[in-house]
């Protein structure tokens, strides 16, 4: 795994920013309220003053990893402000962008390098446009030219260019919480309560698909809708019905606080089934259902919290000896709210075991 970062610098021009307003900025719109501790806060803007570059940066889980909310942040900035803001961010280390943008003069230019990670690059590099903005337009984008082994390293090139420090350029959300020059300014989102929406469950953070024996497997099933507790799990399909296998452990897994796990065990037993087949369920009501995750954050922040607040099933399966199975034994492993019936969602999942190379 590479780096990946984004942020938004903020041209210096000798008049000091309200700080209290830009992030007024920032958040306006979003159900955010302001917090004193940053344990208690979902979102967290820091702002790093940058003293000895010509640059304001922003850092924020806000808009972190998500290049259409940061630019569109970065526009509503250089409106608002009237001076330059440029967008930088990294994926992976594999590709490296730079968006300037001036309201006054109508600017949005572009650069990049390395490899766009997912198919189509955003855009494309359009150096005229940096006229104006650079103080050597083609010392700039042969700058950005010269490709290391990880695309942030061209930072390094365009340091002197920009009066960017690569500290500066590279920082991102989590690494602004550990500089000690940033002032952070935390929120919490502001969530309805006043909903009393039934739970209901869809697929995980994580999507399974298979499962193989004597091995733990993990299903993950997240809430979208409103909270609530207990849960039931139930195994169904031809791997349960034919008896080719048997469950040995089965435990709900939930995320902790820093960052531990907690394992609630759940004990198996048939249920009856309106058509006869077997099915093997289990009952934990001491399980917090996790509302649903808000609407309108950055996609990094969002996968963030799917991942905090996501339900696993854990269970281990062992096969009988004489079992004749292949790909086509499916098994269904159904998670349902116990406050509502109809909120249940049920992962099929294929067997599948690793192929054993013949030496």
């Amino acid at each position: 795994m590479g780096y990946s970062f984004t942020n938004i610098q903020i041209r210096n021009t000798g008049e000091a920013i309200d700080r209290d307003r830009l992030v007024s900025m920032l958040t306006d719109g979003k159900k955010l309220r302001r917090v004193d501790k940053a344990e208690e806060a979902n979102i967290i803007i820091a702002i790093i003053p940058g003293r000895e570059s010509g640059w304001l940066t922003v850092a924020s889980d806000l808009f972190e990893e998500d290049i259409e909310q940061t630019v569109t942040l970065a526009k509503k900035l250089s409106v608002l402000l009237q001076r330059e803001t440029l967008v930088i961010g990294c994926l992976d280390s594999d590709y490296l962008f730079l968006n300037l943008l001036d309201d006054r003069s109508g600017t949005d230019a572009w650069a990049s390098c390395g490899r766009y990670p997912d198919g189509r690059a955003p855009r494309r590099s359009n150096y005229a446009a940096w006229k104006g903005h650079v103080p050597d337009v083609q010392a700039f984008k042969t700058a950005m030219r010269l490709n290391g082994a990880f695309a942030e390293e061209c930072l390094e090139n365009i340091e002197p260019i920009l009066s960017l420090p690569v500290s500066q350029g590279q920082i991102c959300a989590e690494s602004a919480m550990e500089d000690g020059t940033a002032q952070c300014f935390c929120f919490a989102l502001e969530e309805d309560e006043s909903k009393q929406e039934l739970p209901r469950f869809t697929t995980g953070f994580v999507r399974h698909s298979t499962y193989c024996f004597f091995e733990d497997n993990v299903v993950g099933f997240l809430n979208e809708s409103g909270p609530s507790r207990g849960v039931r799990v139930f195994f169904s399909g031809p791997v349960i019905d034919q008896r080719l296998a048997e469950i040995e452990s089965v435990s709900i897994q939930l995320r902790a606080p820093h960052y531990k796990w907690t394992f609630i065990p759940v004990e198996l037993k048939e249920i009856p089934t309106q058509d006869g087949s077997r099915q093997l369920g289990g009952t934990a009501p001491e399980v917090r259902i996790p509302k649903a995750v808000p609407q309108g954050l950055s996609l990094k922040k969002t996968l963030d919290m799917e991942s905090e607040r996501t339900i696993n099933v854990r269970f281990k399966l062992v096969c009988k000896t004489d079992a004749q199975l292949d790909e086509k034994q499916l098994l269904q492993v159904t998670l349902m709210p116990m406050e509502n019936h109809t909120g249940q969602y049920t992962c099929i999942l294929e067997h599948w075991e690793p192929k054993i190379p013949v030496s």
